[in-house]
C-alpha cells in the first residue's frame, strides 16, 4: 500500500469484541514526494495489528482502540495518540523518536529519543498521558504546559517503571517575557518505579534559576531553585 500526500487510514470500529485486525503488508512512503506523506490513522474502536516493514515517514496517529505494533519498523519516527486511543508495544520496547496527545502508551516499554509533548497542539494546560513503562533516552525533551499562575500543568503517569538513560531536558516554553511563576512547584508525574531520573530545565523565562526534582511519595515534583554564586577569596 502506498501512502501518499492524503495519507491512509484504517477503521476498526465494526470489528468483533477481542477481534485484532492485522495488516501484514508494508505501508510504504510515495517515492514521487519530496516531503513527508501523509502519515497512518488509526480510527475506530477495537485493535489493530501492524506488522508489515512500513516506510511512510507522516504522522501515525491513534484516534481511537489500540495500535499495536508487531516490529520495530511498524510506526513512523512520529506518534500521536488521541484521548481515550492506546499504543500498544505487544510486551516489548520500541523506540518513538516524537510522541505527543493524551491517550495512553501500554503493554510495554516506549523509549522516547527525541521529543514528549504532553498533550495536542494549542490545548489548554492540564494535559495528562499514560504510560506502562517509560524510559527517555538522554538528550531527549518532554514538553510541559502550566498556567501563568501554576495552577494547573501537564503531567503524566506511569504504572510501572520510569527510566532516564542521562539528563532529560524539561521544556516549558516559556520567555523572559512570560516566565514561570514564583513560587514554583508541579507534580510532573506518577510513577511506581523510578530509575535514575535526572531533569535540566529548559525556556523557564528566569536568569539565574534552575530547576530542583524531588522524587516523593512515588511521584516527581519539580520546584525552582536559584542557581548558586561562588566567591572567589584571595
Amino acid at each position: 500500500m502506498t501512502v501518499s500526500t492524503n495519507g491512509a487510514a484504517i477503521d476498526t470500529t465494526y470489528l468483533l469484541p477481542n477481534a485484532v485486525y492485522t495488516v501484514s503488508q508494508s505501508l510504504e512512503h510515495d517515492a514521487a514526494l519530496a516531503d513527508a506523506d501523509g502519515g497512518f490513522t488509526k480510527r475506530g474502536a477495537g485493535t489493530l495489528a501492524l506488522s508489515g516493514a512500513n516506510t511512510f515517514n507522516g504522522w501515525t496517529t491513534v484516534e481511537g482502540g489500540a495500535l499495536r505494533v508487531r516490529n520495530a519498523a511498524a510506526l513512523s519516527s512520529n506518534v500521536n495518540v488521541k484521548a481515550g486511543a492506546a499504543l500498544d508495544m505487544d510486551g516489548t520496547v520500541y523506540d518513538v523518536v516524537n510522541l505527543s496527545g493524551t491517550g495512553a502508551s501500554t503493554n510495554g516499554t516506549t523509549r522516547v529519543t527525541g521529543v514528549f509533548t504532553i498533550g495536542e497542539t494549542n490545548s489548554a494546560a492540564g494535559a495528562s498521558f499514560t504510560f506502562a513503562d517509560v524510559t527517555f533516552a538522554s538528550g531527549s525533551t518532554v514538553k510541559c504546559d502550566t498556567t501563568s499562575d501554576g495552577s494547573a500543568n501537564d503531567a503524566f503517569v506511569v504504572n510501572g517503571t520510569l527510566r532516564s538513560e542521562g539528563v532529560v531536558n524539561l521544556d516549558f516554553g516559556r520567555t523572559e517575557e512570560n516566565p514561570l511563576s514564583k513560587p514554583f512547584l508541579i507534580k510532573l508525574a506518577d510513577f511506581e518505579a523510578c530509575e535514575g531520573i535526572r531533569f535540566r530545565a529548559v525556556n523557564i523565562g528566569l536568569p539565574g534559576y534552575r530547576i530542583k526534582t524531588l522524587i516523593e511519595n512515588s511521584a516527581v515534583y519539580v520546584t525552582l531553585a536559584q542557581n548558586g554564586t561562588a566567591v572567589l577569596v584571595r
